[in-house]
């Protein structure tokens, strides 16, 4: 994910410095983890990211509802 200019939490790109391997779901019936794994955070990362977003959301108020509207539809289909 980016926020502004800046990778936050997105594998690949930059995965966070929380501990292990991330975290995976589970199959209910066999106890099987699933993929993918998600990163964990750190509260460093964490606060990085809030901070980002606070940055960012100046710029975001300023758009007009439909060009929200239609990055928020982009967002969903990827």
């Amino acid at each position: 994910m980016f926020i502004g200019a800046d990778a936050v939490g997105v594998s690949g790109t930059d995965t966070g410095t929380g501990a292990g391997t991330g975290i995976r779901s589970r199959n209910p019936e066999t106890g099987e983890e699933l993929d993918p794994a998600y990163p964990t955070a750190s509260p460093a990362d964490v606060e990085r990211a809030c901070r980002l977003a606070e940055d960012a959301f100046d710029a975001y108020r300023a758009t007009h509802p439909a060009d929200r509207a239609r990055f928020l539809e982009r967002t969903a289909h990827h």
